[in-house]
This record gives C-alpha cells, sequence and structure tokens, in this order.
C-alpha cells in the first residue's frame, strides 16, 4: 500500500463490491450493530425498556455512541452500563426502572470495576 494514501481501497474491501459505496456499507453496520446491542439490552433490561417507551431506540443509540462494551459477557456489561446511566436520568419512573433492572442484574451478575475480559461473572452462590 503506498504511504498516505490506500485507506479507502481497505474499505473498499471490506464491502461487497458494487453493492453500495463503503461509507454506505460500514454505516448499514453500524445501524444492524447498535441494533443487535439494543435487542440484546432490551432482554435485560425490560422494566427499563417500558419506562422509556418509544425513546428507547433513540436513548440507546446514544449510549452505543459513546460505550463500548468489554469482557466475555459483553451484552451483560453493555445493558448493565446503560441502566446505570438510566438511573440519574430526570424522569422518575426512569429512574425507578433502572434501579430494579440494576438489582435484577447484581442478583445473578456481579461486576468489576475494572474492564477486562472477566469483567461480567454469573453468580454461583446466593447473594445476601
Amino acid at each position: 500500500m503506498p504511504a498516505g494514501g490506500g485507506g479507502g481501497d481497505l474499505a473498499r474491501g471490506l464491502t461487497a463490491r458494487g453493492v453500495a459505496p463503503a461509507s454506505e456499507a460500514i454505516d448499514r453496520a453500524r445501524r444492524a450493530l447498535v441494533d443487535k446491542r439494543s435487542r440484546a439490552a432490551g432482554r435485560l433490561l425490560p422494566f427499563a425498556r417500558t419506562a422509556l417507551g418509544a425513546g428507547w431506540t433513540q436513548r440507546f443509540a446514544a449510549h452505543a455512541a459513546v460505550y463500548v462494551p468489554c469482557g466475555l459477557l459483553y451484552h451483560v456489561d453493555d445493558a448493565w452500563a446503560f441502566a446505570l446511566a438510566l438511573a440519574a436520568d430526570g424522569d422518575a419512573a426512569v429512574r425507578r426502572a433502572a434501579h430494579d433492572v440494576v438489582v435484577s442484574l447484581r442478583v445473578r451478575w456481579s461486576r468489576s470495576p475494572r474492564a477486562s475480559a472477566l469483567r461480567i461473572a454469573e453468580r454461583r452462590s446466593m447473594v445476601v
């Protein structure tokens, strides 16, 4: 690859040739990943999803734009971080729902403050 260029060649190589320009294909893949993350978080945060109603999609997309989940159970980390952010929401119903889902997540998993592959661990004993 020549110095100072060729980045477009890489992007074109990673997308379907002749189907769409690289930037469109990359944007479509980005949106699909955010949708997948949103669906996974929605299954783990049903009360928060209900409390946000139609605003769920926009609020989760804003979260996904700034938060990169980590660990082997990255979908749980993603949902947990979103719930923690919602716990500071201006709407009392959203705050209560976020609190409830964080409690339910803590019953099943533990979350380390360190960003590592083992950030989320499934609990093997009762929570007291």
